[in-house]
């Protein structure tokens, strides 16, 4: 073999060397760089008596070669004999070439600690035709004496808590019983900004320091920072730590990069990596041979590193959290798991935020873990708490941001405008008023800098102490940028509704191409959406850009009655309409009005609900939009009805239905008969109300609408039931149930289950009543639909009372009568 193949460094000298030229020079030399040294002597020099001298000058520390620190090889005869007589020797003279390999690495394996340097003062070079690999020299029980280890790992994190799954999966890729294929073994731990991944990886380090018994080097690399380091200077700083002098280490980075491979070739050494910024700072640190092993952290993954397994590390989970808080905050955290889980929560569960909290609340003793958990709880000075000498989430999440394009800073702080939601590449592109192609670019490149997050549906989102930054920066950038960006996003929000509504609330006259291929489709669109509508248009809701959040919360009242989310409906009609009001338009006002008045009357606070329908009518009346006031009077009459007072109820959709054909509106005059039926069905005038029901389904049917088709077949099974056709009800109402399911739309169902419980029980099929009941009574407290869960709770009462069960009759009328009204 060539001996720099298995990473010896060689020198060569000419057949005819005599001793007093420069032997001392490149024996120092060579033992400096590697403490090991295999030296093929000349004849000439064996055999002369003056070499006696020099040899002791240039191996002072092992004169005899006892310790292993010499190998003299003799390759060709000697006469006479001279210092062979008293030294162990390697003699190769008249051996083949395989015999002389065998030889030689059974000599090294005497004593193998280290990658040995062959010096060549003299003689031929020695070289074999077999392969060797670094794999002759395992188990290694320790370092020669004399020699150089690095121990450069920062010392542990000793509160370190979870990441049991992380290290294990280290462990397993880096440890003694890795399976490699031939190369250097590399894991790389990334992710977002004081997720811990320097604290992962030095306490995995440390796990890892008896299997990499010749050295474990470390170099923060700072990535993290404007400007990241040289590679250069950490190669320097790797060989200095193995012995070499300044005056021998190279000014080339591609040479250090060599020397180094070299030098660590053979050697069970770890590297770890720390603070990477991309693949081209980390290429020339990399070992060349597969007994070493690299653990590299970044920001991003380094996925132009061939063979390097990721491992992408999250916020803790929350009871590691909570755990790691307690261990820093030590007393000053006991007994306060409620304020402890709170803070966690606010501190989004990244370990830096949590050492931080932890830090303060051990520190100032006029601060408790309630009174912290409050002033956290305030977003807008969140980043400020979280900060304590050297340390700071605000400063960690800098780093990133600096080192961002431009445009991926703008495309950044826009999305701290939309508050805490997940959302597409077309809101994003809408913010930035880019387009597609390039708003998506610099999303990419948000990913890569771990400051957006990739969900695996093709959505993003911002960790919450990351959005809170990118807010802070929109804040600094000034109001028009930011106002002109919600607007843009609130038009895509309307469109994107009014394209669902097209769909899922066809008005039979074609125009309108949703995105989606089916209204099934359409309002799965719309689940995944909902929250991020939601929370856009509670945004709006300032004085500057109210109009905004009018034109988009007015298009989601049906849409939300259909998934049945009355609490997020609520919560953001109540900041809109609060923000219509301060706007001084009254037309804005009513129409969110409209939208108020619906949500109250689904959670059952019918007074409110009929005196707001009225002031919204009478403002409609005034503005002269028929339409609308329409619409007033048909919610105002279905609260009527469910008042018990039909007469009115009947008399106001009878004017609702009068305006709604006034104008055209087929939707609305369809939406006005069916409830008209309902009022005509309880006053006794049954045909009258078939009459209604036939009408209304008729129009439902020719605008394509089947969800409200199957509205009208419950209406109908209904009036069967009145007359005692239970079979025709049942039937009617099984239809319309499949119908509902269909659209997933969890009220329908729920309603639809509770007319079957009332139709088996008159059948006499009180099994099936019950699992009606039961179904519909687990869908309307799941929804939070307060009317509709005590009309299911009276209905499994009366079941119970039926089926002779009257303690079960008298704990549905108890909760009954403890369960909330209407909600606030």
């Amino acid at each position: 073999m060539e001996l720099e193949r298995v990473g010896y460094s060689t020198f060569v000298q000419s057949f005819d060397f005599r001793p007093g030229t420069d032997f001392v020079h490149r024996m120092q030399h060579a033992t400096a760089t590697s403490g090991r040294t295999i030296a093929v002597l000349s004849p000439a020099y064996l055999g002369s008596a003056f070499g006696e001298a020099e040899w002791r000058t240039a191996f002072a520390r092992d004169p005899s070669g006892e310790h292993g620190l010499l190998l003299p090889v003799r390759i060709e005869p000697c006469e006479p004999p001279g210092m062979l007589a008293t030294r162990v020797y390697v003699d190769l003279v008249g051996v083949t070439e395989a015999v002389a390999r065998e030889k030689l690495l059974a000599a090294v394996d005497r004593n193998p600690s280290r990658p040995t340097t062959a010096a060549y003062p003299g003689g031929h070079r020695a070289t074999a035709d077999g392969d060797t690999e670094p794999a002759r020299f395992p188990g290694r029980p320790s370092p020669d004496r004399g020699r150089a280890v690095p121990h450069e790992l920062p010392s542990d994190v000793p509160d370190f808590v979870g990441r049991g799954a992380e290290i294990r999966t280290l462990l397993a890729a880096l440890g003694p019983g890795r399976r490699g294929t031939g190369g250097v073994s590399v894991v790389a731990v990334y992710g977002p900004p004081g997720v811990g991944k320097t604290a992962l990886a030095v306490h995995a380090g440390h796990r890892l320091v008896e299997a990499f018994p010749d050295g474990q080097l470390y170099a923060d690399l700072r990535g993290n920072l404007t400007e990241p380091g040289d590679p250069g200077e950490a190669l320097a700083a790797f060989l200095r730590a193995f012995g070499l002098r300044d005056g021998d280490i190279a000014e080339s980075l591609d040479e250090r990069a060599a020397r180094y491979r070299s030098l660590l070739h053979g050697r069970r050494v770890l590297v770890v990596l720390d603070n990477a910024a991309d693949e081209r700072q980390i290429r020339p640190l990399l070992p060349g041979a597969p007994t070493a092993a690299v653990l590299i952290t970044a920001r991003a993954a380094p996925v132009g590193i061939d063979g390097a397994l990721p491992v992408a590390l999250d916020p803790l989970p929350p009871a590691a959290a909570a755990r790691l808080l307690r261990h820093i905050a030590g007393p000053r955290a006991r007994g306060l798991s409620d304020q402890a889980r709170q803070i966690v929560e606010h501190c989004g569960r990244l370990p830096l935020a949590v050492r931080i909290a932890g830090a303060r609340l051990l520190v100032d003793p006029h601060l408790d873990a309630r009174s912290y958990s409050e002033l956290l709880a305030d977003e807008s000075r969140r980043l400020d708490e979280l900060s304590i000498g050297d340390r700071a989430v605000r400063a960690s999440v800098n780093v990133s941001y600096a080192a961002l394009e431009p445009v991926q800073q703008y495309v950044f702080r826009l999305l701290g405008s939309i508050g805490p939601v997940t959302f597409a590449p077309w809101l994003a592109t809408a913010l930035a008023g880019l387009d597609a192609p390039r708003a998506e670019a610099a999303l990419r490149g948000l990913v890569r800098a771990q400051l957006v997050q990739a969900a695996r549906d093709g959505r993003y989102r911002l960790h919450d102490l990351v959005r809170l930054f990118a807010a802070e920066r929109a804040a600094e950038a000034g109001d028009d940028e930011r106002r002109a960006a919600v607007r843009r996003a609130a038009d895509a929000c309307c469109g994107l509704v009014e394209r669902i509504n097209a769909r899922v609330l066809p008005a039979g006259d074609g125009g309108v191409t949703a995105d989606a291929r089916t209204p099934e489709d359409a309002l799965a669109q719309f689940r995944t959406e909902r929250e991020t509508l939601l929370t856009l248009a509670e945004r709006l809701a300032a004085p500057d850009t109210a109009d905004a959040a009018w034109r988009l919360v007015v298009l989601l009242p049906a849409l939300l009655q259909m998934v049945g989310d009355w609490t997020g409906w609520q919560r953001v009609t109540r900041a809109v309409l609060t923000a219509a009001a301060g706007s001084g338009d009254d037309y804005a006002y009513a129409r969110v009005l409209l939208g108020w008045a619906a949500v109250r009357r689904e959670k059952g606070a019918l007074d409110e609900a009929a005196d707001s329908y009225r002031r919204a009518h009478d403002l409609l009346e005034a503005a002269g939009d028929t339409d609308w006031q329409a619409q007033a009077l048909a919610g105002l009459g279905a609260v009527r009805r469910e008042q018990g007072r039909m007469a009115d109820a009947a008399a106001t959709l009878d004017a609702a239905i009068a305006l709604f054909r006034r104008c055209g509106n087929r939707r609305g005059e369809a939406l006005a008969l069916s409830n008209l039926g309902t009022t005509l069905l309880n006053q006794g005038q049954d045909s009258a109300a078939e009459e209604a029901f036939r009408d209304s389904r008729a129009t439902f049917e020719s605008l394509g609408d089947r969800r409200w088709v199957a509205y009208c077949l419950g209406d109908l099974a209904d009036l069967y039931g009145r007359r005692g056709s239970w079979a025709e009800a049942g039937d009617h109402q099984e239809r319309a149930l499949a119908i509902l399911r269909a659209y997933d739309d969890q009220l329908g169902i729920a309603r639809s289950h509770g007319h079957l419980a009332e139709i088996r029980q008159a059948e006499g099929r009180y099994d099936r009543a019950v699992e009606h009941a039961l179904a519909g009574l687990r869908i309307v407290t799941d929804l939070g639909a307060p009317l509709e869960r005590a009309r299911s709770l009276e209905r499994l009462a009366g079941l119970c009372e039926r089926t002779g069960d009257p303690e079960g009759a008298a704990r549905y009328r108890h909760e009954l009568t403890t369960s909330q009204r209407p909600a606030e």
